[in-house]
Formats: structure tokens, sequence, C-alpha cells
């Protein structure tokens, strides 16, 4: 008898956490069922190249060289466990000869889904650091992230 009332009451739980997440406007199966597009822009200057190589637990992406407002995006769909994560080594040089290194976190499905991007998650490299958002300012505005 017991049991069966621990296994109503852990149903009725998941469906109130279900319907309560409905309510903010997004459901777990938003989070599974469309790709997530991911893009780095190189936003530093006309005169220097941003090079990142991204890569996840299962991808390795490669090295990419981006020209200025030049960027580098992959598509991939968040695993059931929202264990994904991609991160990203950048680097760049300024026009005095000076190299900047900065590793980060360029998708983490527990951080950005309600956070940061739904689908279409933009990292825009400038001097002073990392801006992450949506790419169009509207839901989730570019916030900083980190810093060179």
């Amino acid at each position: 008898m017991s049991k069966s009332f621990l296994v109503i009451g852990s149903v009725l739980s998941i469906l109130l956490c279900i319907c309560a997440q409905s309510a903010h406007g997004f459901s777990w199966g938003e989070i599974f069922a469309s790709k997530k597009n991911v893009t780095v822009v190189n936003d530093l200057d006309p005169y220097i190249t941003l090079k990142i190589h991204c890569r996840s637990s299962d991808d390795d992406l490669g090295e990419h060289f981006l020209g200025y407002q030049r960027g580098f995006s992959w598509r991939f769909k968040v695993n059931l466990k929202q264990t994904t994560d991609f991160w990203c080594d950048s680097s760049w040089t300024d026009v005095n000869g000076k190299l900047y290194q900065k590793p980060f976190t360029a998708y983490n499905a527990n951080r950005d889904w309600m956070r940061h991007c739904h689908n279409n998650c933009v990292w825009r490299i400038r001097q002073d650091g990392g801006y992450y958002g949506d790419g169009y300012d509207k839901q989730f505005p570019s916030a900083k992230m980190f810093t060179y």
C-alpha cells in the first residue's frame, strides 16, 4: 500500500513540475526536440584574427581562424541527461603583439536554456571579453561571461 502512494506521489510531483515549467513558457520536450545552434563571432578588430578550437566529450570541431565579423557555427541536440557541454579555447594577438588566451564553456545545457538562449546561442568575442546571448538581444540580451 505504501509503495503505491509513493509512486502516485512521485508521478504527481513530476506533473506539477512540468506544469510549472510550462507556465514559464517552455517544456522539457522543447529542450530535447529542437537542435541548438552555437555561433562564435570575431568582434575584436578588423586587423585581428580569432583562433578557436571547440569540442565536446563526443566531438572535436577542430581549429578555426575567424577574420573580423566572421563566425563559426555548429548544430547539435542536447542529450537526455542534459549534460551536453561544448568547450572552446580562444586566442588572438593584438596589434602590439600581445597574446590573449581564454578557455570558455560555449554551451552548457543546464546553464543556457533559460538564462542565455534557447536554440540560437551567439558568442561575440571582443577585446574586453566574451559576450553571450541569443544573437538578437531581445529575449536574451548579450551578457559578458568572461574577461581577457
